[in-house]
């Protein structure tokens, strides 16, 4: 039995960005996203092969909020984040991952 003590990752940003080697443990895993745009919040996960996993966020303006799911493999993912605002043209977010 593997004992894992809860890691806790932290990013955040303006606009588009792409965070490589985001490595998650295979089981639950949760998502805390603050976004303040008024345009489309989208954030997906890919494996470390570029392979489309899960999409995390799909909001159009002002978000706070949670999910979570479970990972099935044990290993680096690439997360995709899409912060648009209509007015300023990027839109300030921020996201939390806890395992």
């Amino acid at each position: 039995i593997k004992l894992y003590l809860e890691e806790v990752k932290q990013y955040s940003g303006e606009g588009d960005k792409v965070i490589e080697d985001v490595y998650l443990f295979k089981g639950f895993v949760k998502f805390v996203a603050d976004f303040d745009g008024d345009g489309n919040f989208i954030v997906q996960l890919y494996d470390s092969e570029g392979n489309y996993y899960e999409s995390v966020y799909n909001n159009l303006g002002k978000y706070s909020g949670e999910t979570g799911f479970s990972i099935g493999e044990e290993g680096n993912y690439r997360l995709t984040i899409d912060g648009q605002s209509f007015v300023s043209s990027k839109g300030s977010w921020n996201i939390i991952i806890e395992q």
